[in-house]
C-alpha cells in the first residue's frame, strides 16, 4: 500500500516537473500575443504550513485552488480571487498534501506539495 502511494505521488508530482502553460488569447498564429508562463512563477508559502497557505496571484490568472490528499482525492476546492491571498488549512490533519492551481480556462498552472503540521 505504501509503495502504491509513493509511486502515485512520484508520478503525480514529477509529471508536472517540465510542464509549461501557454495562454494565447485564442490566436495561435500571433506570436506577439502569446504569453507563456513557467510553472515556477507562483510560490506557495509557508511550507510547512500550520494555519494557512498563501500564494501570489500575478495578473489574477489563478481561478481555483484544489487540495488533494496523497491518494489523489480532491478534498477541497476553493475559488481564488486576486484580493484573497490566504487560505485556511487549520482543519486539515497533519500530513502531506498537493495543491493545484487552475487558471480561468480550467488548465493546471502548477501543482505543489506542502506539508501540514
Amino acid at each position: 500500500m505504501k509503495q502504491s502511494l509513493l509511486l502515485f505521488f512520484l508520478l503525480f508530482t514529477f509529471g508536472f516537473a517540465n510542464a509549461q502553460l501557454a495562454l494565447s488569447n485564442d490566436c495561435n498564429d500571433c506570436p506577439s500575443q502569446k504569453v507563456t508562463y513557467q510553472r515556477t512563477d507562483i510560490k506557495i508559502y509557508p511550507n510547512p504550513a500550520t494555519d494557512y497557505i498563501a500564494f501570489q496571484n500575478p495578473e489574477g490568472r489563478v481561478q481555483e485552488v484544489v487540495f488533494f490528499n496523497l491518494v489523489g482525492r480532491a478534498i477541497r476546492r476553493l475559488p481564488a480571487s486576486s484580493g484573497k491571498n490566504m487560505y485556511d488549512v487549520t482543519d486539515l490533519s497533519r500530513g502531506m498534501y498537493l495543491i493545484q492551481l487552475v487558471d480561468v480556462k480550467g488548465k493546471v498552472i502548477t501543482t505543489k506539495r506542502i506539508n501540514k503540521r
